[in-house]
């Protein structure tokens, strides 16, 4: 598949309005995705994201629009 294509696929169901979901169907049709999480916490997996899991360059994004906009630092 190419680079890009699932985050195509991804920007086409929202700018759609379906739910982004729909995407997992175009790659796998019948992909249910709360039946994944829950193989994958079964299997000692469980989805997480932490600080750790942003790149650097989104963490000083993220502080540099709180500058220009205002908001918690």
């Amino acid at each position: 598949m190419p680079p890009h294509t699932s985050s195509a696929v991804f920007g086409t169901a929202i700018a759609r309005g379906l739910d982004y979901r729909e995407t997992f169907q175009v790659f796998r049709p019948g992909f249910d995705l709360t039946e994944e999480r829950e193989r994958r916490t079964a299997a000692g997996q469980p989805e997480s994201f932490t600080e750790e899991d942003r790149a650097s360059w989104v963490k000083s994004g993220s502080v540099l629009a709180f500058q220009v906009l205002g908001g918690p630092p």
